[in-house]
């Protein structure tokens, strides 16, 4: 049975890019949908953590060329990876966890 996606997690989506050792990340921009997306490239500094479901990394902030004021280089954060295939053989709601990390995660809880 599929879930529904919450307007939240809807919100909530990049479009995101791998590579070996980071990814990169196009933001919209919130004021107004014609400026152009930001980009945000994060490295993998190390794992944390591990868990049932997945892993906890650890990733920094890659200084852009394309806009050296406004990106905050050397800026972490905890990423949650999640497995959905062993999620699922464990009868476990991937949107539920999904939608509880986003309002855990969002400037009201954590800046």
């Amino acid at each position: 049975m599929a879930s529904r996606e919450s307007r939240l997690v809807a919100a909530s989506k990049l479009e995101t890019e791998f590579f070996p050792g980071y990814k990169k990340h196009k933001l919209p921009n919130s004021a107004s949908s014609q400026l152009p997306v930001t980009e945000e490239s994060w490295e993998v500094e190390s794992t944390i953590g591990h868990g049932t479901f997945g892993v906890v990394r650890l990733e920094r902030r890659r200084a852009s060329n394309l806009q050296p004021n406004s990106s905050r280089p050397n800026q972490l954060r905890a990423v949650k990876e999640i497995s959905k295939s062993v999620a699922t053989s464990h009868r476990w709601d991937y949107m539920k966890e999904l939608e509880a990390t986003i309002r855990f995660s969002s400037s009201k809880v954590s800046p």
